[in-house]
């Protein structure tokens, strides 16, 4: 046979052979990797390929690497793959704004939190001195502290220190002055503390809110660089979405045009703020949806929280046994917007601490519900319930949002807020995922810490991360790995109606994903403070390398 006939033969069966196994072009693919998909049979895999933001294929290394070519190639080295991790209930305005503010977090007395405000160095000047995150059950003296000291340090400037629950505040005299309270001054659904008939400088709850109304505005030049600083963070943590549980329009016009600009990466799925102020708002409801922000609920505060003993309890507090706490309003007022919210068909997430503010807005979302549904209404913290409220959970199909960091942040104190008879009411993460096989988990940050890994250790192990040799708390109520991970990714998506999108690994939905050193299902307890977060992707895009 002619040597040109033999070459064209062989250039044939070549390209019939080439075509039959064509390569396809993706942007990224991740390979040598334990991926955990999350879906309903929980996959594994070994490989996954990523194209204009989504995930087109999924399976074991030697299909995808044989049937896809990208630019980009990371060898995950074994480690584990998720989907991206999802804070089910957090602050980031207020994250973003302590960027600019004092931190008092970890304080160990009162006499700190004075010297961190007086040698505060601030980004950007500001008419007041603003902090947060101090907790006087961390100080030697567990009583909450009065302005005398802060006052002369600070005659001239007013000056806000918020406890780190958001439910407690301290005031100089010049703040209180500003605010034009007194010690005739009352307000519903807040507290303004004293002693020897005098005011102490300590305010709770409603009263921090009429104090707002006088601080001045940051600019948005100044915001949007301190949400940049925030937002670097929260992807460094492999967070690729946020619950935002509370906030104003005018929240929301800054993530606009954060979006407008580019520099919104994070996902963000935010409730609006109902107060008896804004009811007007929620007549007016409509819902949002752009590629990183979707509004679809608001947000509703029944109570105000147990270190500081604001919230609601059937049986008075062990430590101060003439306080039952309160509820922020009327219960005609929590029963209208449940109203407005069930006929308007908006997602109702509503703030219950104490068990008479559970039980409370647990009947009122039974009133309304009355049967399984999919409203997917929320409870925010649910974090002391009689157990005899727990299967109002199932009955109605509600979803509670629960924060694993908060039992074991709280655990030194809890017994004395509550007696020991009500310690099985708290933080009972188990039980409640009984009802519905679902819970919701977050972090409340800048309330505790927002990274997720601290989040899962506390749930799973349910000791505190940064306490040497911690013994657990209630260990009956841990969670599985396996559940953990999943309150975290999928069962969050479910909470904010977009597991279509997002939550689990599976082709055609966002390249939203977090690779980590360890595989979180199989790590072990002394294992998990050597794991990090080595990458961060949203929407296919890398947002954070290690």
């Amino acid at each position: 046979m002619d040597n040109k006939i033999k070459l064209m033969m062989v250039l044939i069966t070549l390209s019939f052979a080439l075509s039959s196994c064509s390569v396809e072009e993706a942007d990224v693919i991740i390979h040598n990797a334990t991926v955990h998909t999350l879906d309903e049979l929980n996959s594994k895999a070994e490989a996954i390929a990523i194209k204009n933001g989504k995930i087109i294929a999924i399976g074991p290394e030697h299909e995808i690497m044989n049937k896809y070519y990208a630019p980009n190639t990371i060898d995950a080295q074994k480690g584990g793959v998720f989907p991206g991790f999802i804070d089910g209930h957090a602050h980031l305005t207020g994250f973003a704004k302590g960027k600019l503010e004092v931190s008092l977090v970890g304080t160990a007395s009162f006499e700190e939190v004075l010297e961190r405000c007086k040698n505060f160095n601030p980004v950007v000047e500001h008419e007041w001195l603003i902090g947060r995150g101090w907790d006087q059950n961390d100080w030697n003296i567990k009583q909450f502290p009065d302005n005398v000291t802060l006052s002369e340090l600070f005659p001239d400037k007013p000056v806000m220190l918020t406890r780190i629950d958001g439910h407690a505040a301290l005031l100089n005299k010049k703040a209180l002055e500003i605010a034009g309270f007194t010690v005739d001054t009352k307000i519903q659904g807040g507290k303004l503390l004293k002693k020897n008939g005098e005011l102490t400088g300590v305010i709770l709850d409603n009263a921090i809110e009429e104090v707002k109304k006088h601080i001045p505005d940051y600019t948005y030049e100044q915001k949007k660089k301190a949400f940049i600083e925030a937002q670097n963070e929260l992807l460094s943590y492999g967070l690729t979405g946020v619950h935002d549980a509370g906030i104003s329009q005018e929240d929301l016009a800054f993530f606009k045009k954060l979006e407008e600009e580019d520099i919104l990466k994070i996902n963000i799925y935010a409730m609006l703020s109902v107060t008896t102020e804004n009811i007007d708002e929620l007549q007016n409801f409509t819902p949002y949806e752009s590629k990183h922000i979707s509004v679809k609920s608001v947000k509703l505060y029944a109570d105000g929280a147990l270190g500081s003993r604001g919230a609601c309890l059937l049986q008075p507090y062990a430590d101060d046994t003439t306080n039952y706490g309160f509820l922020l309003y009327p219960i005609s007022f929590l029963d209208s917007v449940a109203q407005i919210c069930y006929e308007k068909k908006i997602q109702l997430c509503t703030h219950c601490i104490g068990d008479s503010a559970n039980r409370v807005m647990l009947n009122i979302y039974k009133k309304y519900l009355q049967k399984p549904n999919d409203r997917r209404w929320r409870i925010e913290h649910a974090q002391v319930i009689h157990p005899d409220d727990r299967v109002i959970f199932n009955e109605v199909t509600v979803i509670p949002s629960v924060q694993p960091t908060h039992a074991t942040s709280d655990k030194p104190w809890v017994e004395s807020r509550l007696g020991k008879n009500r310690l099985n009411e708290a933080y009972a993460y188990r039980s409640l995922w009984e009802q519905n096989k679902l819970i919701a988990l977050g972090t409340d940050f800048p309330v505790e810490h927002p990274n997720p890994l601290y989040t899962f250790y506390s749930a799973v192990f349910r000791k505190n991360f940064f306490v040497k040799n911690d013994k657990p708390f209630a260990p009956e109520e841990a969670l599985t790995p396996l559940q953990t991970l999943k309150g975290m990714t999928i069962w969050n998506a479910i909470a904010s109606f977009s597991e279509q999108s997002k939550g689990s690994l599976e082709v055609g939905k966002d390249a939203d994903l977090v690779i980590l050193n360890y595989d979180l299902l199989q790590a072990e307890e002394s294992i998990m403070e050597k794991t990090e977060v080595l990458y961060t992707f949203v929407n296919g895009e890398s947002v954070f390398k290690k």
